[in-house]
């Protein structure tokens, strides 16, 4: 004999988030240092930390607008206003990926 039921889960309103690669960002409690890029110096940045998922950490978009030039690699070496030389690649949520 078979069971069935039908759930309904209440997740609350969405908000607004900016999706970043988790690697870029160094987490610690609701907050994410991450380095910013532009016109080739690396800034630092503490985000509001709104989710993760997989390999995806979502900010606030206030601090890190969509579209921003985030550091991946070599960041571990970075102090704010470093020069750069930054290559952009393409990057996409992990949902975007399913």
């Amino acid at each position: 004999m078979w069971t069935t039921a039908e759930l309904s889960l209440d997740v609350g309103t969405p908000v607004q988030a900016s999706a970043i690669p988790l690697a870029a960002g160094s987490v610690h409690a609701s907050k994410a240092t991450v380095f910013v890029a532009a016109a080739g110096i690396a800034h630092q940045t503490l985000a509001k930390v709104l989710g993760e998922r997989g390999g995806t950490l979502y900010v606030d978009p206030a601090t890190v607008a969509a579209g921003t030039q985030i550091v991946t690699e070599g960041r571990t070496i970075l102090s704010d206003g470093d020069a750069i030389e930054a290559t952009a690649e393409a990057w996409h949520p992990d949902e975007v990926k399913k």
